[in-house]
């Protein structure tokens, strides 16, 4: 299911059938926050063919702020598999 998240709510509304795309779904730890979390398990339920990158040492503002080339890396090495797999 796709879904709208009611921002302060921590509520997703559900409003069209599962993605089938592959996707990155990235977030900072620091930012310990309840919504955060609870907004990428949704997102992970939502999208089946996901895959989570949590980066430990970054927060909210971490990707492209406080070290974005952390980041870049995950995102490439991301790629670099999704490339891989296709090809076979």
């Amino acid at each position: 299911m796709f879904g709208i998240a009611l921002e302060g709510t921590g509520v997703l509304l559900a409003i069209s059938p599962v993605f089938a795309a592959e996707v990155l779904l990235i977030y900072g730890r620091k930012s310990q926050t309840t919504l955060v979390d609870l907004s990428m398990q949704r997102l992970a339920a939502v999208l089946p063919r996901s895959e989570m990158k949590e980066f430990v040492r970054l927060d909210h503002s971490g990707i492209d702020k406080k070290d974005p080339r952390e980041v870049a890396r995950a995102v490439c090495a991301y790629f670099m598999v999704q490339c891989t797999n296709r090809k076979r």
